[in-house]
């Protein structure tokens, strides 16, 4: 096995060397997991999500044609504070068409 060189600082004013290739030697893979204010953030909607969507009631909206729960998406915005200033944020989100796998 051959030792890698150290990686070295750029001169200043020249590029930063690009990183080595996934697999390569010292290359890093990035981490993935959920970190812990990210699963604050799922409890969160979560419990928003169990209390305000009763599968009977998604049920009967999508079968009425009314698939776009906005008193659910106001919840997120507002109370969650998700506010965003997008001029499509205050738009109602496309209805989900396709089943959940």
């Amino acid at each position: 096995m051959t030792a890698t060189p150290p990686v070295q600082a750029p001169a200043p004013g020249s590029a930063a060397p690009a990183p080595p290739p996934a697999g390569a030697p010292g290359a890093h893979a990035p981490d993935l997991r959920y970190h812990e204010t990210e699963e604050e953030l799922r409890a969160v909607v979560r419990q928003l999500f169990d209390d305000r969507c009763a599968w009977p009631e998604v049920l009967a909206r999508l079968e009425a044609g009314e698939p776009t729960d906005t008193a659910l998406w106001h919840a997120l915005a507002a109370e969650l504070g998700w506010a965003c200033s997008s001029p499509k944020a205050t738009a109602a989100p496309a209805p989900v068409t396709g089943r959940r796998r």
